[in-house]
């Protein structure tokens, strides 16, 4: 029990070692839309995250992978860091993520981890901001992208019935 506890941390700390594409290509001039990250806080060392994980299919840096950089060495102290990615307007195929963090690996290993994701194809428009929002739980799970100036809902993944991952996917 001790060994598979053991990797399970490790694979944990390891995925930091992954590094992630920036939200705008290198070189890019054009118009921009921002989208915003945001968090559902649940106590000093965990949070629900919903945030922007894919542009296109190209995976980005994101909040998660921030929020858990920024919290190495904290003990269960999560410090969040939420991002507002430029993303090149028009229409996109965006990656979104609602998933439970903690900051601290093992106790993410025994405690429940929610996550919902999927992709949403949306038309971005110059210089607009989006929202994406969320809902973690045992009976449904979603995430969603809003329209920042209205908070109108523009596309939405939701899983009925429990989004819990098992120990080897957390």
């Amino acid at each position: 029990m001790k060994k598979i506890i053991f990797i399970g941390v490790l694979a944990h700390l390891l995925v930091g070692c992954v590094s992630h594409a920036p939200s705008i290509p290198e070189g890019y001039e054009g118009p921009v839309a921002f989208v915003q990250d945001t968090e559902y806080r649940i106590d000093e060392g965990k949070a629900d995250i919903f945030y922007l994980d894919a542009i296109d299919g190209r995976r980005i840096s994101n909040s998660r992978h921030r929020s858990r950089m920024a919290s190495l060495n904290q003990g269960n102290r999560l410090t969040t860091v939420l991002q507002e990615n430029k993303v090149e307007s028009g229409l996109r195929i965006l990656t979104i993520v609602g998933r439970t963090e903690y900051a601290m690996p093992a106790r993410s290993m025994v405690g429940t981890v929610y996550e919902v994701k999927g992709d949403v194809s949306i038309e971005l428009k110059e210089n607009a901001g989006y929202i994406i929002r969320g809902e973690l739980a045992e009976d449904g799970s979603k995430v969603w992208i809003e329209d920042q100036s209205n908070g109108e809902v523009l596309e939405i993944i939701e899983v009925e019935g429990p989004s819990k991952l098992n120990f080897f996917q957390k």
